[in-house]
């Protein structure tokens, strides 16, 4: 188990359990950066930082159909919570059902 894979969760955590909501969709957005961070590892071997990492993520993400769903989602909420003041958390239902699957991790939410 990875350190990337216990900080996905652990973000996916504080973001289920927060009323703040930019703390909610930060660390919602911050999940998803982990668990292609932990991808990467897996496939690369690579655990380092740098903007070459941020591109390979990002990649990551694009070319997995259910984690650039829900990055579009939470992308969506940031932009509706800085133009309407409000957001939905119902995205969060489909990050924690990508984390049980990618992750193979069960929530005792």
């Amino acid at each position: 188990m990875s350190e990337h894979r216990d900080l996905a969760i652990k973000y996916f955590q504080i973001s289920y359990s927060t009323v703040n909501p930019i703390i909610c969709l930060s660390f919602a957005l911050r999940s998803i950066e982990e668990i292609a961070m932990d991808i990467l590892l897996e496939s690369e071997g690579y655990n380092v930082y740098s903007p070459d990492t941020q591109n390979k993520m990002i990649k990551i993400i694009r070319e997995n159909p259910e984690l650039y769903e829900i990055y579009l989602k939470v992308l969506y909420n940031m932009s509706k919570l800085l133009m309407e003041g409000d957001f939905n958390k119902e995205f969060l239902v489909d990050l924690e059902k990508i984390i049980s699957k990618i992750l193979n991790y069960t929530f005792k939410i």
